[in-house]
């Protein structure tokens, strides 16, 4: 009895994991990290929003400490593509020091600012190939691939949707995986 009750479970697992994957919803998935999500969503700005998640933290101390916090505070309507701690520990060491160097703050600032669309994006409204422009004047391109979100940066590197859609009252947010760079 164990050996079917174990089977069964397994099975039963299996195919939750199917169903579940096989979604046929029209919005592209992403899939759901750590985040903290802890506020109502379209109660925030998104300021606030990226200081309360914890798993963005790295990208929120980056915006902060280059007075755009208030910009991302106010009514003007954008949609941020922000990377998880994750994604920047992921850049190459050399890179990262580089970019917290005092020298570097412009650079720092460009980069930050190519995750920035004027504008509100959601999910749904997302086409492959559509390009995006961001408040730095450079554009960042949309793939859809497997119901996945990528977006794709100046130098051809890609980041997938982590989490989608996190709303605030003046914009919205979607995680990635990567940090995008600018030409």
């Amino acid at each position: 009895w164990i050996i079917i009750l174990v089977a069964l479970l397994i099975f039963c697992g299996i195919a939750a994991y199917f169903l579940l994957k096989s979604d046929s919803s029209s919005t592209p998935a992403a899939t759901t990290d750590s985040l903290e999500q802890n506020v109502q969503p379209g109660t925030e700005s998104i300021a606030a929003l990226l200081e309360k998640n914890t798993a963005l933290s790295t990208y929120y101390s980056a915006v902060s400490s280059l007075g755009l916090a208030d910009s991302l505070d106010g009514t003007t309507q954008f949609t941020v593509l922000a990377p998880t701690n994750d994604a920047f520990k992921a850049l190459p060491t050399s890179s990262l020091e580089r970019l917290l160097k005092v020298d570097a703050k412009d650079q720092l600032k460009n980069i930050v600012n190519y995750h920035i669309i004027p504008g509100v994006f959601n999910a749904g409204q997302l086409t492959d190939g559509q390009r995006l422009k961001s408040i730095t004047g450079q554009e960042v391109t949309v793939s859809i691939l497997d119901k996945n979100i990528w977006f794709i940066d100046a130098k051809g590197g890609k980041a997938v949707v982590k989490t989608a859609d996190i709303s605030g009252t003046n914009g919205t947010i979607h995680t990635i995986s990567g940090v995008l760079l600018p030409q």
